[in-house]
């Protein structure tokens, strides 16, 4: 005990070395306490207000200058008149949507935090020299840039997030790639996805939304919601209007029932070989989303065989501002702020946005001092951003051979991984399986086993997760089962199914283990060809060994005979899977150790960059390698 308290009292003294910010540097901005105006800085004399952009509902968003680089940055808040819990948590699951998130074609959160002075909420996200996503030059232009907007949302998909509002204005062409922002209504699917309540509310902008986000039925929102947004957009530019038009109230009826006119290109866009480019059009904008493509990876490879066979584009000189005939603007887009430079084919800005362009303000560039601060304010934002498996680079790669060997031999397999708890056996898990679904090359279905209950509450989970299906009563559950699954009203395995997801543990009291294991063994195999085939990672989160597992995962592999499943399983110290589940599956294991020495002080230099080397040693020899315990650690401090 002594010792321990002599350890805490010893990392304690170290984190308090952390330098606070140099007093002298706080600089009085003449703004009265809780209002962000011209001129005053924030975050500690981090951030320089230079102008209020716009606003939304929700937040108003400033050009800011970075006092520490002169780099222009857009800086949000809450509105004043917002300061509420409930906007508060909504705030949060923005940045929290944003910090995930890291890709080049996703707008990239800088910081975030609370200013004490004003006691108001901010984050601070790169500012975008460019313009909204409109039209192109050429066809092929044009495809590219969408090849680039599918990349960044198969990224985000990959991670859960749903954006739920795209459209020209919330996707920028910047002079070195495209990018997507507003993530202010994202929404959580997917592996990592709370299955608690799901609200019914209309949320999207109307032109853009989808039928089951026009429809209120949020349950179905998923990331085939944002490919047909994206399917709106590419309608709109190939042939210069939107499929739908008219009131609120209109196009919320029209997108769930009514059918787009049919695609007629634009003369510059016109020509041979089209019509693979007007189906791929069709898919996106079909009414069910299981008859849109799967995932953006899927429209990514269509459209990529589309671009495939267009002629080349003559050449052309490069495109100049001049050239586009701009004059260099601030637009507010709902939440959204970009430098904007007017694109080639001017159009009316929504109501949204605010009315005609604001006169950029000058940003004032000044010498980085030499004792530069860190790269952010925020002591969470290391947090906050995704977990990565640091020093784990050769076993995620050995995991990834694996995968791609299930699935070149159309045979199952199975992987446990072992190691002592806080390893970071999870974490391995999830990022193979955020690779394999950005690349389209799988599907996952989580099943969380780490606390002691029943398997079958366990695998009721993650079918309603996997399959969305919340809040649903028997006839819905019914007709779900039959959209996803490809089951019709006829299919013997439509009752049996509703009745587990209703029932759950309740009904395998009244059923025998067999009667029950066949019927989410039928369901599985039923995900597994659903809507097309391709390999399933089924992610066995487990700590104690449950019951009955090793009897259903025999009868599972049994079941399904020759197909591409890779299972997942997690196991604690000393616990094998059954030798008797490798005559059915290509099995290996791997243990994973403690990280060493070096990659444990970096993962704690990481988490808090201005760690002491004492502090860093300190970490070390009490964590042992252990990346849970660093996190855990540094983070309740």
């Amino acid at each position: 005990m002594t010792q321990s308290a002599d350890f805490l009292d010893e990392l304690l003294n170290e984190l308090a070395r952390i330098p606070e910010v140099d007093p002298s540097l706080l600089r009085d901005g003449g703004a009265p306490p809780g209002r962000f105006e011209e001129g005053r800085w924030i975050a500690e004399a981090r951030y320089h207000l230079k102008r209020r952009l716009g606003e939304g509902g929700f937040g108003e968003v400033w050009l800011g200058e970075d006092g520490e680089t002169g780099a222009p940055v857009a800086i949000k808040t809450l509105l004043g008149s917002l300061l509420n819990p409930e906007a508060n948590q909504r705030f949060e699951e923005e940045i929290a949507a944003l910090a995930r998130l890291s890709h080049p074609g996703i707008v990239k959160l800088l910081d975030e935090g609370d200013d004490d002075e004003l006691s108001r909420p901010f984050f601070v996200m790169e500012f975008i020299e460019g313009w909204p996503l409109l039209e192109a030059g050429s066809l092929r232009e044009l495809l590219q840039l969408y090849l680039r907007v599918l990349e960044g949302l198969a990224h985000a998909h990959a991670r859960g997030m749903v954006h739920r509002d795209l459209k020209p204005e919330n996707i920028f062409v910047a002079s070195d790639a495209i990018r997507i922002l507003d993530f202010g209504i994202a929404h959580a699917v997917g592996i990592n996805a709370d299955d608690g309540e799901l609200r019914q509310v209309t949320i999207g902008t109307p032109q853009y939304m989808s039928p089951e986000q026009a429809a209120s039925h949020s349950a179905s929102v998923g990331p085939a919601s944002d490919l047909y947004s994206l399917g709106v957009m590419l309608y709109e530019a190939l042939s210069g209007a939107p499929p739908f038009q008219g009131s609120t109230l209109e196009l919320c009826a029209l997108h769930p029932s009514a059918e787009p006119p049919p695609l007629k290109l634009q003369p510059h866009y016109d020509g041979p070989g089209r019509e693979p480019l007007k189906a791929l059009v069709h898919d996106l904008l079909a009414k069910r989303y299981p008859d849109r493509p799967e995932s953006a990876a899927d429209a990514h490879a269509r459209l990529s065989a589309v671009l495939a066979g267009l002629p080349k584009d003559p050449p052309a000189h490069e495109a100049t501002h001049a050239d586009v005939g701009g004059l260099a603007s601030i637009d507010a887009l709902g939440d959204t702020i970009a430098l904007t430079v007017a694109p080639p084919t001017p159009r009316p800005s929504p109501p949204e946005t605010l009315d005609g362009p604001v006169t950029a303000v000058p940003i004032s560039r000044r010498p980085t001092r030499a004792a530069a601060r860190a790269e952010h304010t925020s002591w969470r934002l290391p947090f906050l951003r995704a977990a990565t498996p640091e020093g784990r680079e050769e076993e995620l790669a050995l995991l990834m051979a694996f995968a791609a060997e299930v699935t070149a031999q159309q045979k199952p397999g199975l992987i446990t991984l072992s190691g002592a708890p806080g390893v970071g056996k999870s974490l391995l898990a999830q990022t193979l399986i955020e690779r394999l679904l950005e690349r389209g090359a799988a599907r996952a279905l989580r099943v969380d086993l780490r606390t002691p209950e029943a398997l079958a509450p366990a695998l009721q989970r993650a079918l309603y997760c996997h399959l969305r299906m919340p809040l649903l009563n028997r006839p819905g559950l019914r007709e779900r089962a039959c959209e996803v699954l490809g089951l019709d009203e006829e299919d013997e395995l439509l009752e049996p199914l509703t009745a587990f997801m209703l029932r759950g543990a309740a009904l395998t009291q009244d059923l025998t283990s067999a009667r029950w294991f066949e019927t989410t063994w039928r369901a599985l195999a039923r995900v597994l060809r659903a809507p097309s085939p391709r390999p399933v990672v089924l992610w066995l989160e487990s700590t104690p060994m449950i019951e009955g597992l090793t009897e259903w995962l025999e009868g599972l592999l049994r079941h399904l005979g020759a197909q591409p499943l890779l299972i997942i399983w997690e196991t604690p110290d000393g616990v094998e899977a059954q030798a008797r589940l490798a005559r059915h599956a290509r099995a290996a294991s791997l243990r994973l150790e403690p990280l060493g020495s070096a990659t444990g002080r970096q993962l704690a230099l990481r988490l808090t960059p201005k760690l002491s080397p004492r502090g860093q040693q300190i970490i070390d020899r009490w964590c042992r390698g252990n990346p849970l315990f660093i996190r855990e650690l540094l983070m309740d401090w």
